[in-house]
Order: C-alpha cells, then sequence, then structure tokens
C-alpha cells in the first residue's frame, strides 16, 4: 500500500495546508523526518528465495493466448438458384478466459518447484573423468618429449663450443710457434751479421797493429812469434765458429723433429675423435 504523506506528517505535528513544515517560529524542524524503508526480503517470502512474480505468470499467460490469424479459408456453398457463395472460415479463440490461464501457470510453477533434483550420472562423470586424466598424461609426455630434445640440443651445442675452443686453442698455439720462430730467425741473423761485424773489426786491429809491428819489429823474432800467436788465434775462433754452426744445425734438425711429431699426434687424435663422432 502506497504511503499517504499527508497523514505522515499531521502525525508528525504538521497542521494542514497552508502551515509551514518548520512550524510558526520558522526555525525548521530539529531532526529530519524518517521515512520507513524496507532493506529486507521478510514478508514477501523466506529471506533466500524470490517471490512469486504474478505478474509475469499473467503476461505469460496472456502472451501464449495471442495468436496471429490463420490465412481465410473459403467454403463454396451452393444455393437453388445456382449462385455460388465463400463464405470465410475464421479461427475460433479458446473458450479459457486470461485469468484461468495464469492461475495455471502459476500452479505450474509451484509444482516443478517442488521437484528435487536427481543424482548426477555417475559413468558419464567417471568416463569425463577417464578423458581429463589421458589428456594430463599427453600433455606430460610431450613435455618430457620436449625438455628430451632441448637436452639433447644443448649437449650438441656443448660438444661444438668445445671443438670450437679447442680448435681456438690449436690456432693460437701454432701462432705462437711461428712468432717464436721468427724471433728466433731473426735474432740468428742479428747475431751473425754482429759476429761478422766483430770479425772485421778484429781483421781490421790486427791489420793495423800488423802494419804498425812490421814497421817497429821487421826482421825481428819477435815478429814472428807475435804472428804465430795471431795465426793460432785465429784458427781457434774458426772452430769456435764451426762448432757454433753445427749445433745450431743440430738444434734446427731438433725443432722440425718436434713439429712432425706434434703434427702425427694431432692428426692421430682428430682421426680418433672422428671415428667416436
Amino acid at each position: 500500500m502506497p504511503l499517504n504523506a499527508t497523514t505522515y506528517l499531521e502525525r508528525h505535528g504538521w497542521r494542514g495546508k497552508g502551515v509551514p513544515l518548520d512550524g510558526e517560529s520558522g526555525r525548521g524542524l530539529k531532526k529530519p523526518l524518517a521515512l520507513p524503508m524496507k532493506r529486507n526480503l521478510k514478508g514477501v517470502g523466506k529471506e533466500r528465495d524470490r517471490a512469486v512474480e504474478w505478474w509475469d505468470c499473467l503476461f505469460e499467460a496472456g502472451a501464449k493466448k495471442l495468436q496471429t490469424a490463420p490465412a481465410v479459408t473459403s467454403k463454396e456453398t451452393v444455393l437453388e438458384d445456382g449462385t455460388v457463395v465463400l463464405k470465410p472460415n475464421l479461427a475460433t479463440s479458446s473458450s479459457i478466459s486470461l485469468a484461468s490461464l495464469a492461475k495455471r501457470e502459476h500452479a505450474r510453477k509451484l509444482l516443478m518447484s517442488g521437484f528435487v533434483r536427481g543424482r548426477p550420472n555417475e559413468a558419464y562423470e567417471q568416463q569425463v573423468k577417464d578423458l581429463e586424466k589421458t589428456l594430463a598424461e599427453q600433455d606430460r609426455e610431450r613435455l618430457a618429449a620436449k625438455e628430451k630434445l632441448a637436452q639433447k640440443a644443448d649437449l650438441i651445442n656443448g660438444q661444438n663450443e668445445k671443438k670450437t675452443k679447442h680448435l681456438e686453442k690449436a690456432k693460437r698455439k701454432e701462432e705462437k710457434k711461428l712468432a717464436k720462430k721468427m724471433l728466433k730467425e731473426q735474432g740468428e741473423k742479428s747475431n751473425e751479421e754482429k759476429d761478422a761485424k766483430k770479425k772485421r773489426k778484429r781483421e781490421e786491429k790486427a791489420a793495423i797493429k800488423d802494419v804498425s809491428q812490421t814497421k817497429s819489429d821487421k826482421g825481428s823474432a819477435e815478429y814472428e812469434d807475435r804472428a804465430e800467436k795471431r795465426r793460432r788465434k785465429e784458427e781457434k775462433r774458426r772452430q769456435k765458429d764451426e762448432k757454433k754452426q753445427k749445433k745450431e744445425s743440430r738444434e734446427k734438425s731438433s725443432d722440425k723433429a718436434d713439429k712432425a711429431s706434434l703434427k702425427a699426434d694431432k692428426e692421430s687424435k682428430k682421426r680418433k675423435r672422428s671415428s667416436k663422432d
């Protein structure tokens, strides 16, 4: 039932039409009007259930009763004088009233709301669970296969990296050896040049001494002794130079043999790796 505002205000001290709501003093009400508001479903049904929507049932019944007019079917009737008369055959409306249809719909809803839902189909649920398990197992197998492939790829990449590192190391070693060899050859050349320069200087000095001594000691025995000593010294130096050259040739031959053995070892290692792969 709707709220009657006049009776409600008169109950709170309003005198009627023409009188202000705040009274004669004109200072306004001390407390605002508290309108009662319904904030729950009590009185309509249970707190957790909806009310019966009777207007919805009425609308549904009315909608079901509405029908579109079918196509007009005519029947021929022949009169005594021979004239033909067409009579339209209109659809007959049902004799059930709208209120009775609404009541019937309401009763059907109440009847259907009293039924209890049956137990679920256990066999179907079991099939669904089995299917989920098989799908999960297939997913796990796929993931395991992917992990195995990734591990294999990592191993192959690691082996390739090791091979490349080993090759780079061997290349660096060879480059160092070549650099050492070049330095050694350059040092030998420089040493030979130094020895030749020293030899020339000694010869020049000896020649100068010889000239000076020949001038002073010509025809003396001392001159002959000094010449013999110089000859012996030169012989000793020559022997030393020969020994040095022989030693260098031996070292070169030993270096060549070491290089040949290293090459043979590398080739054997490569063959073993290729056979393992």
